[in-house]
């Protein structure tokens, strides 16, 4: 029994040994979060880094911490390390085996996340809701009935607690009183409600979500930290959802994020004469899917029902299950004939997923293939050139004359 004591406690001195060193390096506000993730990795985590690293690093890790938001060193660092037990924030480093691993993907993840309340919120990747703040009552009305939809199935609704839109999200996720119902990516430290008149909603969140943010406990939101926060709603979701958006909303720039992370994204239509409505048909037009219903989002978002590879999850069997005899035999014509063009690996890879789902998004098929989305996007305009799909109105499909 002493022995796994002393044990216990040599475990949680180290753990929060490296709590402080990541406190630290999280505080170096001259380093980029993706500077901190790669100057972590090149040393082995943070405390090497801080210690060890390069004499070019050293410097300015000496040069930095008299800045004004950084930590002055070691004390100060415990000093966060106690406020955050006290306020019972959990802070997660980009090198934790906790940090998300669909965050950790995106091209620019956060060095570090302060999650306050229900933490199994972290580990189902859910599906963003965002839009306008001045919302009309239609779009506050769809806004509330997708989140509790979602929220129904098991999906947590990722949004920005924002005023419109965002809030009403996150209330119809509340409303479906479901284990798993919402998180709210902050702008700004997670003890720091932003706005005020959220008030109500942020502490239900708190009770019965999760608040998450980049920015540690103390820092209050400012103009240029809600685009960052955004990559960090798209980075946890599935599929991003525009509700309502004027030409220039933030969260347009949400879509666009989501779409670099091979995220997939879908619009609500508006009217044509509401200025609300511009960005939203404006992202139909470019291709983001058009959503008619809620059933439209859910349909969207059903795994697909290909056979992986136990031995290799990134593959799948010869055929898809479900695949009729005909599709077999289309598919086996397909790769035949097309006017004596070979198709190559990762074409009939894109062509089988069509088979199976018979249309998908360019997001859609960057998430089911893992490739990257200018990879996609030039596989289909070389299978669109062959014959062997169509697209239209930001849909891909198998050429009906073949």
């Amino acid at each position: 029994m002493e022995k796994r004591e002393k044990r216990e406690q040599r475990t949680s001195s180290a753990g929060e040994e490296k709590l402080r060193c990541d406190l630290w390096l999280d505080s170096l506000w001259e380093f980029a979060p993706k500077r901190k993730c790669k100057i972590a990795a090149e040393y082995g985590g943070s405390r090497l880094a801080l210690t060890e690293g390069k004499a070019a690093v050293r410097e300015t890790l000496r040069r930095f911490p008299q800045g004004k938001e950084a930590l002055s060193g070691p004390e100060e660092a415990e000093e966060l390390r106690l406020l955050l037990r006290k306020k019972q924030i959990t802070a997660i480093a980009w090198d934790d085996p906790a940090f998300p691993a669909w965050l950790k993907e995106i091209p620019d993840p956060p060095w570090m996340i302060y999650a306050c309340g229900n933490l199994h919120h972290l580990y189902r990747q859910g599906a963003a809701i965002v839009g306008a703040r001045r919302a009309s009552e239609y779009g506050k009305d769809v806004a509330y009935c997708m989140g509790r939809r979602l929220a129904e199935t098991g999906l947590p609704v990722i949004s920005g607690m924002a005023m419109g839109i965002d809030a009403w999200a996150h209330r119809g996720a509340l409303d479906a009183k479901q284990t798993l119902s919402t998180i709210a990516v902050l702008a700004g430290g997670t003890d720091i409600c932003y706005p005020q008149s959220n008030r109500g909603l942020y502490e239900e969140i708190l009770r019965r979500g999760l608040l998450l943010s980049e920015f540690r406990p103390g820092i209050r939101p400012r103009r240029y930290y809600f685009p960052l926060r955004n990559r960090i709603i798209s980075g946890l979701s599935r599929a991003v959802t525009v509700v309502e958006a004027g030409a220039a909303s933030g969260s347009l720039i949400t879509a666009e994020l989501a779409a670099d992370q091979g995220r997939e994204v879908f619009a609500i239509p508006g009217n044509i004469n509401r200025e609300g409505s511009l960005g939203t048909n404006k992202l139909i037009k470019d291709g983001a899917g058009l959503l008619l219903s809620v059933e439209d989002l859910l349909q969207e978002l059903q795994l697909s029902q290909l056979s992986f590879s136990t031995e290799n999850p990134g593959s799948f069997s010869e055929f898809p299950h479900g695949s009729t005899e005909s599709e077999l035999k289309n598919l086996e014509s397909i790769i035949e004939r097309n006017d004596g063009h070979f198709l190559k690996k990762d074409e009939i890879q894109i062509i089988k997923f069509l088979l199976q789902e018979g249309e998908l998004s360019t997001g859609r098929l960057v998430a089911l293939t893992g490739l990257a989305p200018s990879k996609i996007n030039g596989l289909i305009t070389v299978l669109e050139m062959k014959g062997v799909v169509s697209v239209a109105a930001g849909r891909i499909y198998i050429a009906k004359n073949l």
